[in-house]
């Protein structure tokens, strides 16, 4: 399995990701390992143009897209390759995410490595933070705190807003 590590994106410390808590009984899933999958893809996936590191070269992904090699995938969460396959059909379908080989400079592909370029859609719009109104309720006696780098920063966050949403 691919992470922004080993891709070369290393994550700020301050990184986060927005999900929907609805999203571990989404009717497009069949239980909960397979919610984690997706979110496990939102997290992973490029916050930021850029070119990564592969075990086939090198490739540029887009804000939203990650690369991953679905055997590895299924292995790490326990899945059969072909279960992976229908959920990642399941998700196309409906609109979740968009897929395709993943095409190394000259088109080449290393044997034995078959990754597979994987787009969410909305996560664009979704995980902006520019589209977020957020409330800092840090400073109310409910609110919580986490402490990152020395400085303290709210880890509730609420928007006043519609957000687009992935699901």
């Amino acid at each position: 399995m691919l992470t922004r590590h080993q891709h070369g994106m290393r994550p700020a410390d301050d990184d986060w990701v927005a999900v929907y808590r609805r999203v571990w009984d989404h009717h497009v899933f069949k239980d909960r390992r397979e919610a984690a999958i997706f979110v496990w893809m939102i997290s992973v996936a490029a916050c930021c143009p850029g070119r990564v590191r592969t075990k086939g070269g090198p490739l540029m992904l887009e804000v939203g897209e990650l690369v991953i090699v679905q055997r590895e995938v299924a292995e790490q969460f326990g899945l059969e390759r072909t279960k992976l396959r229908r959920l990642l059909e399941r998700m196309r379908d409906h609109g979740m995410i968009d897929y395709g080989g993943a095409r190394q400079p000259g088109g080449a592909r290393q044997p034995g490595f078959l990754p597979t370029k994987i787009t969410i859609q909305n996560y664009r719009s979704y995980q902006s933070i520019d589209e977020l109104v957020v409330e800092d309720i840090a400073k109310s006696p409910a609110g919580s705190k986490a402490v990152t780098g020395g400085r303290a920063q709210s880890t509730a966050r609420t928007s006043t807003k519609t957000i687009p949403t992935l699901l």
